[in-house]
């Protein structure tokens, strides 16, 4: 499975909890947030691999709207990741 850009770190924006789209509009990579479209693609993408899991929740308002929460496959996923980044540090120190 090929990861493009922001696919990782929209798995750590949900690891935690179940997001919304405009959660993800808010992360940065080298200093420049990610698009719409980027975020739009992202998450189809990761939807289609069994990354993310789309449920629905409540907005403040009461407004019903898509939630992405990760699934066992995605916490895999950035298990591996985590561990290569460590293994990255370990070779540049």
């Amino acid at each position: 499975m090929t990861l493009p850009k922001g696919a990782i770190a929209i798995l750590r924006e949900t690891k935690d909890e179940t997001k919304s789209f405009d959660d993800y509009t808010e992360i940065e990579i080298e200093g420049e947030k990610l698009s719409s479209a980027t975020v739009t693609k992202r998450l189809k993408e990761l939807v289609a691999l069994n990354g993310l899991e789309e449920t629905v929740i409540r907005s403040e308002t009461g407004r019903r709207k898509v939630g992405y929460e990760i699934t066992d496959r995605g916490r895999k996923v950035l298990k591996i990741a985590d561990e290569f980044e460590d293994k990255l540090g370990e070779i540049k120190e």
